[in-house]
């Protein structure tokens, strides 16, 4: 007689959306279940929240699930998540088995006030900005006052930023400065604004300083049209100019900008970049056109070999661009010119040893591109690289299904050349993997804490060291920590 084994019966997850404070149901969320990282497989689904807020997801193998509901005007809701934290925990299911989540979405924050003149009298259609504060400062959104000079600039997410009203010039030849919450020019000295979820922070006044403002004034020299950008703290600022044509960007603050032209013709592919410091008053620039630079990526082991199937991602950092280009080894790509932040994308089989005419950075490795320039960049590659499993434990013990591990280079070069910190998260049995290591120190943590590494700066010391070797196989037992 044989014995046949049962077969494995689906599971259920179901509930219902709901705004946080009021408990209302919030139709129309739209809501992901997926299974966490390294289990035995992948699914991940997506639903609609009906009229009544509720949602269902059935066929499900059995295995650990992280769920969340995303909606406009709210941040996203992720199950289990904490107030220190909105990464979620898992939600683990056996054969057969349901459960019912309800899933509470905060409101995203808001910042109101007013701008006013020395009179204190409203001023209308006046831009304000929030910036993330941060080092260096980083725009978030911006708004413009009604006619009482009052702002509303929504859809902010937790955290601390800094308000300002931008430049602009008044009827009668007066001018008011980009002018910081706090009354003050300089980003130092501003008072900083804490943003929270379901919360409106009100009564922040701005009162722009006088003074006189600049322009920026040019001709574009080259033989095709092109776009240009500037990029300014409120974010950019286009204009487009043919050749022999001027351009013209007025009511600036006096300052440094990344001043980048294009192409519109993409037969025929030329660019420029100018940085321009501009004091109180008038500046005038000539802006020669050049072919744009060329970039060729070449891979090779350390014997020479070169190396097929590899990649690399291409991200301008200055002036900013978060669209990175993707290119294949052996590959060439026509780039603008400005610094650029290069990351290779490698098979766990191998790992980068070092960059050639690249520099190390804070993050990445970078080189910088002028107008007309050919530039290849080598990426050099060893095989045997190490590796880091392990399994996370909770403090009584059970294993931690579905948490965020994070690998941090505790070596500046080493963080560079690997891109910075490394995050997975454990499976249902708590277990995870980093594959296709470089060797050298490196922290290991697992936390709630760690959603978003580039938010908050590496808790020295709260991890467990490790030093991985060349095709080492190293071990780790993890606890949960639950950091401040």
């Amino acid at each position: 007689m044989t014995l046949m084994a049962a077969p494995a019966v689906a599971a259920i997850i179901s509930g219902t959306a709901s705004e946080y404070r009021s408990g209302r149901v919030l139709a129309r969320t739209r809501v992901t279940v997926e299974s966490t990282f390294g289990s035995s497989r992948n699914v991940t689904q997506s639903v609609w929240a009906d009229s009544t807020g509720q949602f269902r997801f059935t066929g499900l193998p059995a295995g650990a699930y992280l769920l969340r509901g995303e909606r406009r005007g709210f941040a996203t809701a992720r199950f289990g998540e904490k107030p220190s934290a909105r990464s979620g925990t898992p939600i683990v299911l056996n054969d057969g088995g349901s459960f019912s989540a309800d899933l509470r979405l905060r409101k995203l924050g808001v910042i109101t006030g007013e701008v006013q003149d020395e009179n204190r009298v409203g001023l209308a259609e006046f831009q304000v900005t929030a910036y993330r504060a941060g080092k260096p400062p980083r725009f978030a959104a911006s708004g413009y006052t009604d006619d009482r000079g009052v702002f509303r600039i929504s859809g902010l997410e937790p955290g601390l930023y800094y308000v300002r009203s931008e430049a602009r010039e008044l009827e009668g030849r007066d001018a008011l400065l980009a002018t910081y919450f706090g009354q003050v020019l300089r980003v130092a000295e501003a008072r900083i604004v804490n943003v929270a979820l379901d919360e409106e922070v009100s009564g922040i006044r701005l009162e722009p300083i006088p003074g006189r403002l600049s322009s920026l004034d040019g001709v574009l020299i080259g033989p095709v049209a092109a776009d240009l950008t500037l990029q300014t703290d409120a974010g950019p600022r286009t204009a487009r100019a043919v050749p022999g044509g001027s351009f013209h960007f007025p009511e600036l603050a006096p300052g440094s900008y990344d001043l980048l032209a294009q192409s519109i013709d993409q037969a025929h592919v030329w660019s420029a970049s100018l940085r321009v410091v501009l004091g109180a008053g008038r500046e005038q620039v000539s802006l020669q056109l050049a072919p744009s630079p060329i970039v060729q990526l070449r891979c090779e082991v350390r014997s020479g070999t070169l190396m097929e199937g590899v990649s690399a991602f291409l991200r301008r950092s200055e002036p900013l661009d978060n669209n990175p280009r993707r290119l294949l080894c052996g590959e060439s790509a026509t780039l603008s010119p400005g610094r650029w932040e290069i990351a290779a994308a490698t098979p766990p089989s191998l790992y980068v040893s070092s960059y050639g005419n690249a520099r190390s950075g804070e993050n990445a490795y970078e080189f910088s591109l002028s107008p007309g320039e050919r530039h290849e960049l080598t990426v050099l590659l060893k095989p045997s690289p190490a590796s880091l499993s392990g399994r996370v434990l909770e403090d009584a013990g059970q294993p931690a299904a579905g948490v965020p591990v994070s690998l941090y280079p505790v070596d500046a070069e080493l963080r560079a050349r690997v891109g910075g910190v490394r995050s997975t998260r454990s499976n249902e049995d708590g277990r995870f993997q980093f594959a296709g290591l470089a060797p050298g120190r490196y922290e290991a943590l697992s936390s709630f804490s760690l959603e978003d590494m580039r938010e908050a700066a590496w808790p020295a010391g709260q991890g467990k060291t490790v030093d991985l070797d060349e095709s080492g196989v190293t071990s780790v037992i993890l606890r949960l920590k639950d950091l401040p």
